[in-house]
């Protein structure tokens, strides 16, 4: 096999691994943000990034998430030699704390409003459909 011969497969060889690697690539970047949800592309961080500029455990600590925020906001002002930039993250980072909580409470109210209205009401005691099960006949008495 002549030394020309040799390089251009090795190119060629070479060539197709990265394109299939290039492939993979653009392929999971394109899941992963096709699976990111409406609070993080709008605020444009996560909420385990958030926790972790804040320094919260959980995003439900919404007081100790409020008090950090004002703290870093203060110490990153650019007027008195902070940076603009840590400063805005902070302020995405409250901000995607407090979407989650907001979330979080409607989700709850959606539930307790789907539940009052699950609840039957209680059969009288001469029906005969006081037995929960629908296939099952009355209790003979």
């Amino acid at each position: 096999m002549s030394a020309p011969r040799a390089l251009v497969e090795i190119l060629l060889t070479g060539g197709k691994i990265l394109g299939k690697a290039l492939r993979d690539a653009y392929r999971q970047a394109n899941a992963t943000e096709q699976s990111a949800d409406s609070a993080t592309r709008s605020t444009g961080i996560s909420i385990q990034e958030a926790l972790q500029i804040l320094d919260v455990d959980d995003f439900k600590q919404l007081e100790t998430a409020k008090s950090r925020y004002e703290k870093l906001f203060k110490l990153n002002d650019p007027a008195d030699g902070g940076s603009l930039y840590l400063q805005a993250k902070v302020v995405r980072a409250f901000e995607r704390i407090q979407m989650e909580n907001a979330q979080l409470l409607l989700k709850a109210e959606l539930e307790n409003s789907l539940n009052a209205k699950d609840t039957p009401s209680s059969p009288t005691s001469d029906s005969p459909a006081s037995n929960s099960d629908p296939k099952t006949p009355p209790p003979k008495s």
